[in-house]
């Protein structure tokens, strides 16, 4: 059984934006992330999906329909472009390819002034605190085993 994720009082309050990865990490905690998710909206904040999926027409309205499912709340679902997007769009020419492709979600992020986010792809955690330090990032951790989800944070 995978429990909610331990993150200290008050830590997430909702003020600023919200934004949440979807594979690993709404995936990894369904319940958790729509209950965080209806919070911050009711709160007057908004709520982005930042996700490394296609962003195909198609994979798109999938998308909204598995978020639906899983009962999120979000004001829009940002998907992102392939890796010649990703290596014109990235002024960072120390990162490899990859690295450029996982930025964009910074750059995403940026765009949308989220101020925090949810992910559970370690290399896309240390591109948030290198290049967008003011967003307080979680690394959502659930081990192969299960016994306990652990979130690191900012």
């Amino acid at each position: 059984m995978i429990h909610a994720p331990e993150v200290p009082a008050g830590a997430l309050l909702p003020r600023g934006t919200l934004g949440l990865d979807i594979d690993g990490t709404i995936t990894a905690l369904p319940m958790y992330f729509a209950r965080l998710s209806h919070t911050w909206r009711a709160a007057g904040c908004a709520v982005h999906i930042i996700s490394s999926r296609s962003d195909r027409t198609e994979v798109h309205a999938s998308c909204v329909q598995e978020l639906h499912e899983y009962g999120i709340a979000f004001d829009g679902i940002y998907l992102l472009p392939n890796l010649a997007t990703a290596a014109s769009a990235c002024p960072h020419v120390n990162l490899s390819p990859y690295q450029k492709y996982l930025w964009q979600k910074v750059a995403i992020a940026r765009s949308l002034g989220v101020t925090v986010y949810f992910d559970d792809d370690a290399n896309v955690v240390d591109i948030f605190r290198r290049f967008a330090p003011d967003v307080c990032v979680y690394r959502i951790d659930v081990r192969a085993h299960y016994a306990r989800s652990r979130i690191s944070s900012c």
